[in-house]
């Protein structure tokens, strides 16, 4: 950047766009299963100089949109795996993909367009484009039931700078992460954007060490977990001639003998396929071959005609005496939004469920107790809506099962788990995570993963599961202080913009 602009060399339209789409493919490469968050920043600052570069909106939103579409083809490539699995959705694939990358790329667009008109020279566009970039990541998470995936903050999942998020939450982290990217390119020919970018870094690096406490010496006396991953091959896992082979493998897996008894026994999503549970007993014959363990597992449940997506919380006698239904559903996962129109056309559920799918569950402000303590139950990619975990009741776990055979065995299982941890760095909670066939694991309350199972493993892991840390900043005060800063940011922007016109 430093070089083209010291010898003015022409950036031509066509050149532009070009440069932009490599560079969302660049930035991409921060996210997990890479994880090379200084490419990101590397992209991102050649996305801000770009922006500088151009002479009117209309060539800025288009420099966005093209960053864009490298950005979330790459990082999001993974959505075409649940159509992969049942041969007749092939079809599907390219167009919901397609459209998916193009719905979240307009967000990146309306960025870019406003950072250039707003920002009055080259270090104000360059500002506003982190103010823009990390609102249009706020609006994702709520507009059109929300998809706040790939948010750039997440590219520091593996490094101690996303520590911060525990202050800031993570569009605060992005936020930041964008502010160290653009800074440069927005004073090529200075010193002092590369000094401040350089300094933020370290200062994010040096409290994101120092947050972190060493690891406990002595566990004995924390309850322990056994998280079972069963590895069921999505393509099978609903089989009725296979339902027994499935179940016993699980019940192995669970009655596996140890050192120490587990106090909980938990089995991924829908770990029951055969039967919806409709009574508190329903599930007393699981009770003796686990050797009386209290077990939290994963079924479809019925209730007043309504289907749902449960967490069942049972007792050592494998009485249900906690049942959560997931809130947050998956379009076309899981529910067929305006099912009437568009089942003239066939077009149905890629989870092959009845109908219209599930219902989703009541937002009430239930506690679920189990012998862990009060836990936090989380369904699949419930874990990527920050908002929505910070605003339940405060548990000592969180628990979430998750079916991530859906999304293949590369990037898709491993965003999933990286983002999954970030809600336990945001709250200080640990986070029991079981997957159906990977990644399951235990993180303490700062995201440190204590111990896993990989993509395609088959087993389970007993775990002492780590005690709470203290309420965290974001846990107390939410996104509320990163919004009025950006917002304050974005009027002393569009002021200075009015006065040099003027």
């Amino acid at each position: 950047m430093a070089l083209m602009a010291a010898f003015r060399l022409p950036v031509r339209q066509w050149t532009a766009w070009a440069l932009s789409f490599v560079a969302g493919l660049v930035t991409a490469l921060g996210h997990p299963p890479f994880s090379w968050p200084i490419l990101s920043l590397l992209g991102l600052g050649c996305a801000a100089w770009l922006l500088g570069t151009r002479t009117n909106w209309r060539d800025a939103a288009f420099v966005g949109w093209w960053l864009a579409i490298g950005y979330f083809g790459l990082t999001l490539h993974w959505l075409v795996e649940p159509f992969l699995v049942f041969r007749e959705s092939v079809w599907l694939a390219p167009i919901v993909a397609g459209l998916m990358i193009f719905g979240l790329s307009l967000f990146w667009t309306l960025a870019f367009a406003l950072a250039w008109v707003v920002g009055a020279g080259r270090l104000e566009k360059c500002l506003s484009l982190a103010v823009f970039l990390t609102l249009a990541g706020i609006l994702r998470e709520y507009l059109f039931t929300g998809f706040p995936w790939a948010l750039p903050g997440y590219v520091w999942s593996e490094s101690p700078v996303g520590q911060i998020c525990s202050a800031v939450g993570p569009h605060g982290l992005s936020f930041l992460t964008l502010l160290i990217a653009v800074l440069p390119a927005g004073s090529v020919r200075s010193p002092r954007g590369w000094s401040l970018s350089l300094l933020l870094l370290a200062a994010l690096a040096v409290f994101g060490h120092l947050r972190q406490a060493p690891l406990p010496d002595d566990t004995t006396d924390r309850p322990v977990a056994r998280l079972v991953q069963p590895n069921i091959p999505q393509d099978q896992k609903w089989l009725p001639e296979r339902t027994t082979e499935f179940l016993r493998r699980k019940l192995s897996l669970s009655a596996a003998p140890s050192d120490r008894r587990p106090d909980q026994i938990i089995w991924p999503e829908t770990a029951i396929t055969f039967a919806a549970y409709e009574r508190a007993d329903q599930f007393e014959w699981l009770s003796e071959p686990v050797g009386n363990i209290p077990m939290i597992i994963g079924a479809p449940s019925r209730r007043d005609d309504k289907p749902y997506n449960s967490m069942l919380i049972m007792d050592d006698a494998g009485i249900v005496t906690g049942v959560y239904d997931k809130r947050h559903l998956v379009p076309f996962g899981e529910y067929v939004p305006f099912y009437d129109l568009l089942s003239v056309f066939g077009i149905s559920a890629v989870a092959r469920i009845e109908h219209s799918g599930f219902s989703p569950g009541s937002e009430g402000g239930q506690e679920y107790a189990s012998s862990l303590g009060s836990i936090m139950p989380i369904i699949c990619y419930e874990a990527v809506f920050p908002h929505e975990i910070r605003q339940r009741e405060r548990p000592d776990v969180i628990v979430q099962i998750t079916n991530d055979a859906w999304f293949g065995n590369f990037a898709g299982p491993q965003q999933h788990f990286a983002q999954s941890r970030m809600r336990s760095i945001e709250l200080g909670l640990p986070l029991l995570r079981v997957a159906n066939t990977g990644i399951s694991g235990v993180t303490d309350g700062y995201g440190r993963v204590l111990s896993s199972l990989e993509v395609g493993e088959s087993g389970y892991i007993d775990v002492p599961v780590p005690a709470a840390l203290s309420p965290t900043p974001y846990a107390r005060l939410g996104e509320i202080p990163v919004v009025v800063i950006l917002a304050v940011l974005a009027l002393v922007l569009l002021i200075r913009r009015r006065s040099v016109r003027v």
